[in-house]
């Protein structure tokens, strides 16, 4: 019953094809046919083989549904990892250039990094946009070892330098794993960014603190 409409469609579809004879779609038909009474067949012939097949389809469907990653656009090892670095406000630019070379000097002795490419100050984009950042912030751009040569995923990665990276002062590193699809332009720390805009500001200082209240308890 499943296959009968599609053989009936296809069969429709060659009947008012012009290139096609009927001579030629009703050989066509009597093939599709002839596939579907042997397949039918077969199916009845080998019931029980046929149940144990399509129960080890459904649990390789429900095992594939857990491991595929999930969401609007899932993260995957690419083989970078991007990352943006926020001193103090009131940091002068010689701090700033040596909080960021200490920063850049312990990803480089992570045994899974092959290169790391450092930006500070005003315009320093980690993605190559060219977006332009705080004067007391910087960029950084990772690109780790080929899959073969690592054991750790990008995520993992990403969490063994969050633990090192914490304990330099000054200095604030917000490591991401970008998505293969970039969406937006602007520099942010986070992967995803929600912009609100009014006419008014009333309006967004009444709503936008509602919204961050609910995204956090979520």
């Amino acid at each position: 019953m499943f296959c009968y409409p599609k053989t009936v469609t296809l069969f429709c579809f060659l009947a008012f094809c012009p290139f096609v004879t009927p001579s030629t779609s009703e050989y066509v038909f009597d093939r599709l046919l002839g596939l579907y009474d042997w397949s039918l067949k077969k199916v009845l012939k080998y019931h029980f083989t046929t149940m144990i097949l399509s129960v080890v389809l459904f649990a390789v469907t429900v095992g594939l549904l857990v491991v595929v990653p999930k969401g609007f656009i899932p993260s995957q090892d690419t083989g970078q990892i991007t990352g943006i670095t926020q001193a103090a406000q009131d940091a002068s630019f010689d701090n700033l250039v040596q909080h960021q070379q200490t920063v850049a000097n312990l990803i480089r002795q992570d045994p899974n990094v092959d290169a790391v490419n450092s930006n500070i100050g005003a315009g320093a984009s980690a993605n190559g946009s060219g977006a332009a950042v705080a004067a007391n912030s910087g960029s950084l751009f990772i690109r780790l070892k080929p899959r073969s040569q690592r054991q750790l995923g990008a995520e993992e990665i990403i969490q063994n330098l969050r633990t090192k990276l914490a304990t330099v002062p000054g200095i604030q590193v917000f490591l991401q794993n970008p998505p293969a699809i970039p969406i937006g332009a602007q520099q942010s720390t986070g992967l995803y960014q929600l912009a609100l805009q009014s006419s008014d500001v009333k309006p967004l200082q009444e709503y936008v603190p509602q919204l961050v209240a609910k995204v956090i308890f979520q």
